[in-house]
Protein backbone atom coordinates (compact mmCIF):
# COMPACT_ATOMS: atom_id res chain seq x y z
CA UNK A 1 0.00 0.00 0.00
CA UNK A 2 2.73 2.44 0.98
CA UNK A 3 4.79 1.38 -2.02
CA UNK A 4 1.88 2.23 -4.36
CA UNK A 5 1.51 5.62 -2.69
CA UNK A 6 5.17 6.45 -3.37
CA UNK A 7 4.88 5.29 -6.96
CA UNK A 8 1.83 7.51 -7.41
CA UNK A 9 3.65 10.50 -5.90
CA UNK A 10 6.75 9.91 -8.04
CA UNK A 11 4.60 9.54 -11.16
CA UNK A 12 2.83 12.80 -10.37
CA UNK A 13 6.12 14.65 -9.74
CA UNK A 14 7.57 13.28 -12.99
CA UNK A 15 4.48 14.39 -14.88
CA UNK A 16 4.71 17.93 -13.43
CA UNK A 17 8.42 18.15 -14.26
CA UNK A 18 7.79 17.04 -17.85
CA UNK A 19 5.05 19.68 -18.24
CA UNK A 20 7.37 22.37 -16.85
CA UNK A 21 10.15 21.29 -19.21
CA UNK A 22 7.83 21.36 -22.22
CA UNK A 23 6.62 24.86 -21.28
CA UNK A 24 10.21 26.07 -20.84
CA UNK A 25 11.15 24.72 -24.30
CA UNK A 26 8.06 26.38 -25.82
CA UNK A 27 8.91 29.69 -24.12
CA UNK A 28 12.53 29.50 -25.25
CA UNK A 29 11.49 28.66 -28.82
CA UNK A 30 9.06 31.59 -28.78
CA UNK A 31 11.78 33.88 -27.47
CA UNK A 32 14.27 32.67 -30.10
CA UNK A 33 11.77 33.14 -32.94
CA UNK A 34 10.87 36.64 -31.78
CA UNK A 35 14.51 37.52 -31.21
CA UNK A 36 15.20 36.61 -34.85
CA UNK A 37 12.51 39.12 -35.81
CA UNK A 38 13.93 41.75 -33.48
CA UNK A 39 17.45 41.22 -34.81
CA UNK A 40 16.23 42.09 -38.28
CA UNK A 41 15.03 45.46 -36.96
CA UNK A 42 17.42 48.36 -36.66
CA UNK A 43 15.95 49.73 -33.46
CA UNK A 44 17.85 53.02 -33.44
CA UNK A 45 15.82 54.20 -36.45
CA UNK A 46 12.68 54.02 -34.29
CA UNK A 47 13.93 56.42 -31.61
CA UNK A 48 13.20 60.12 -31.35
CA UNK A 49 16.06 62.54 -32.00
CA UNK A 50 16.97 63.10 -28.33
CA UNK A 51 17.12 59.38 -27.61
CA UNK A 52 19.11 58.65 -30.77
CA UNK A 53 21.88 60.85 -29.37
CA UNK A 54 22.34 58.39 -26.49
CA UNK A 55 23.15 55.72 -29.08
CA UNK A 56 25.09 57.97 -31.45
CA UNK A 57 28.29 55.96 -31.54
CA UNK A 58 28.07 53.61 -34.50
CA UNK A 59 29.98 50.36 -34.39
CA UNK A 60 29.70 50.01 -30.62
CA UNK A 61 28.18 47.25 -28.57
CA UNK A 62 25.54 48.56 -26.16
CA UNK A 63 24.64 47.02 -22.83
CA UNK A 64 21.36 48.64 -21.83
CA UNK A 65 19.88 48.10 -18.39
CA UNK A 66 16.30 49.10 -17.54
CA UNK A 67 15.88 49.39 -13.80
CA UNK A 68 14.18 51.08 -10.85
CA UNK A 69 15.51 51.82 -7.38
CA UNK A 70 12.60 50.06 -5.64
CA UNK A 71 13.40 46.79 -7.44
CA UNK A 72 15.64 44.47 -5.37
CA UNK A 73 16.69 42.30 -8.35
CA UNK A 74 17.61 45.53 -10.18
CA UNK A 75 19.93 46.56 -7.35
CA UNK A 76 21.55 43.11 -7.37
CA UNK A 77 22.04 43.39 -11.12
CA UNK A 78 23.62 46.85 -10.82
CA UNK A 79 26.43 45.36 -8.75
CA UNK A 80 27.01 42.53 -11.25
CA UNK A 81 26.92 44.90 -14.23
CA UNK A 82 29.39 47.22 -12.51
CA UNK A 83 31.88 44.32 -12.44
CA UNK A 84 31.35 43.74 -16.17
CA UNK A 85 31.86 47.44 -16.75
CA UNK A 86 35.16 47.36 -14.86
CA UNK A 87 36.34 44.46 -17.02
CA UNK A 88 35.20 45.87 -20.37
CA UNK A 89 35.22 49.68 -20.03
CA UNK A 90 38.24 49.99 -22.32
CA UNK A 91 36.58 47.90 -25.03
CA UNK A 92 34.32 49.30 -27.73
CA UNK A 93 31.29 48.83 -25.45
CA UNK A 94 28.90 51.42 -24.09
CA UNK A 95 27.05 50.62 -20.86
CA UNK A 96 23.80 52.54 -20.31
CA UNK A 97 21.35 52.50 -17.39
CA UNK A 98 17.87 53.85 -18.06
CA UNK A 99 15.31 54.61 -15.39
CA UNK A 100 11.73 55.64 -15.89
CA UNK A 101 11.55 57.56 -12.63
CA UNK A 102 13.03 60.92 -11.71
CA UNK A 103 13.67 60.06 -8.05
CA UNK A 104 15.78 56.96 -8.81
CA UNK A 105 18.99 59.02 -8.70
CA UNK A 106 18.15 60.20 -5.17
CA UNK A 107 17.14 56.69 -4.09
CA UNK A 108 20.43 55.20 -5.35
CA UNK A 109 22.40 57.72 -3.29
CA UNK A 110 20.35 56.76 -0.21
CA UNK A 111 21.13 53.09 -0.88
CA UNK A 112 24.82 54.03 -1.34
CA UNK A 113 24.89 52.33 -4.74
CA UNK A 114 26.23 53.76 -7.96
CA UNK A 115 26.14 52.61 -11.54
CA UNK A 116 29.63 53.07 -12.92
CA UNK A 117 28.33 53.78 -16.39
CA UNK A 118 26.05 56.28 -18.14
CA UNK A 119 22.76 56.86 -16.36
CA UNK A 120 19.61 58.42 -17.73
CA UNK A 121 16.73 59.25 -15.41
CA UNK A 122 13.11 60.06 -16.17
CA UNK A 123 13.34 58.66 -19.70
CA UNK A 124 9.79 57.27 -19.75
CA UNK A 125 9.34 57.08 -23.52
CA UNK A 126 12.71 55.43 -24.16
CA UNK A 127 12.23 53.09 -21.19
CA UNK A 128 8.76 52.07 -22.40
CA UNK A 129 9.96 51.63 -25.98
CA UNK A 130 12.80 49.30 -24.92
CA UNK A 131 10.65 47.44 -22.40
CA UNK A 132 7.96 46.89 -25.02
CA UNK A 133 10.48 45.18 -27.31
CA UNK A 134 10.20 42.23 -24.95
CA UNK A 135 9.48 39.17 -27.11
CA UNK A 136 7.39 37.64 -24.30
CA UNK A 137 5.24 40.77 -23.96
CA UNK A 138 6.05 40.94 -20.25
CA UNK A 139 6.61 44.31 -18.64
CA UNK A 140 9.19 43.28 -16.07
CA UNK A 141 12.38 44.79 -14.68
CA UNK A 142 15.26 44.57 -14.62
CA UNK A 143 15.81 44.12 -18.31
CA UNK A 144 19.22 43.92 -19.91
CA UNK A 145 19.52 44.30 -23.65
CA UNK A 146 22.68 43.64 -25.64
CA UNK A 147 22.80 45.43 -28.98
CA UNK A 148 25.52 44.38 -31.40
CA UNK A 149 27.69 46.69 -33.52
CA UNK A 150 25.12 46.59 -36.34
CA UNK A 151 22.40 47.97 -34.04
CA UNK A 152 20.57 44.66 -33.74
CA UNK A 153 19.35 43.11 -30.51
CA UNK A 154 21.63 40.22 -29.68
CA UNK A 155 20.13 39.33 -26.28
CA UNK A 156 17.07 40.46 -24.32
CA UNK A 157 17.14 39.32 -20.70
CA UNK A 158 14.09 39.56 -18.43
CA UNK A 159 14.80 39.77 -14.73
CA UNK A 160 18.08 39.17 -12.98
CA UNK A 161 19.94 35.89 -12.95
CA UNK A 162 23.55 34.82 -12.65
CA UNK A 163 23.15 33.02 -15.97
CA UNK A 164 22.25 36.29 -17.74
CA UNK A 165 25.40 37.87 -16.35
CA UNK A 166 27.50 34.87 -17.48
CA UNK A 167 26.03 35.00 -20.99
CA UNK A 168 26.72 38.74 -21.13
CA UNK A 169 30.30 38.21 -19.92
CA UNK A 170 30.89 35.45 -22.48
CA UNK A 171 29.44 37.60 -25.25
CA UNK A 172 31.60 40.59 -24.34
CA UNK A 173 34.73 38.48 -23.92
CA UNK A 174 34.26 36.99 -27.39
CA UNK A 175 34.03 40.43 -29.04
Amino acid sequence: MIKNKYITILTYISFVLIILLINKVKTNNYLIENLKYLKSEYIFDKLNKADKEIFSKKGKIYIINLWASNCKPCIKEILALNKLYDTHKADNIKFIAISKFKNDSVDLKKLNINFKFEKYYHKSKLFDFLQNLNPNNKLVIPITIIINKKGEIEYYFEGYSENNIKVTENYLSAK
